[in-house]
């Protein structure tokens, strides 16, 4: 009778990350994936806006600097490309700061959504005040945290495990027909 039970293994309902010596644990229930899920969407949009800013003005400078006129003296022409090159400069520091601010105001708050009240705080305290630490902490807890959500995935390791256990009965059924003979 328990032959023709079927044992299903359930998938972890949380991660655990140390960092920094600290253990947090990370709840994979429905509800903190979907407020997970959308604060970290609101972040990466505004990363992406702020990088495809900086594509812009890229572009932008090669053109600027693609525009000196050929009747310009050298003179002229090294003045013109310092200047744009000056003003671009700006721009990118502006376009950097920027990037830091969106870490700054969105990282913390998210690390407390993850984790709970002050978890902000207290990993960014761990990554020595860096904000560029704190991105790549969210970086590592994302890859494991969609790689935990990945049906795809269990559902090949669980076909996987049936395969092995028939390839194991035919096995050990082939192994008995072997010894009746």
């Amino acid at each position: 009778m328990t032959a023709d039970v079927i044992k299903i293994p359930i998938p972890k309902s949380e991660l655990q990350f140390d960092i920094a010596g600290k253990v947090y644990t990370l709840s994979l229930a429905d509800k903190s994936r979907a407020a997970i899920n959308t604060q970290y969407q609101q972040i990466e949009a505004l990363e992406v806006a702020n990088n495809q800013h900086m594509t812009e003005l890229q572009y932008k400078l090669v053109e600027e600097l693609g525009s000196v006129s050929n009747t310009a003296s050298d003179a002229q022409a090294d003045n013109y490309k310092f200047r744009v090159n000056n003003k671009y400069e700006k721009l990118f520091d502006k376009a950097a700061e920027k990037s830091e601010e969106i870490g700054r105001e969105q990282y913390l708050p998210f690390l407390d959504t993850l984790f709970g009240e002050n978890a902000g705080s207290e990993i960014y305290s761990s990554c020595g005040q860096n904000i560029v630490a704190v991105s790549k902490v969210i970086g590592v807890i994302m890859v494991n945290l969609n790689k935990e959500n990945q049906v795809d995935d269990y559902m090949a390791e669980y076909a996987k495990s049936l395969e092995a256990m028939k390839a194991q009965a035919e096995g050990g059924a082939a192994d008995e027909s072997n010894g009746e003979a």
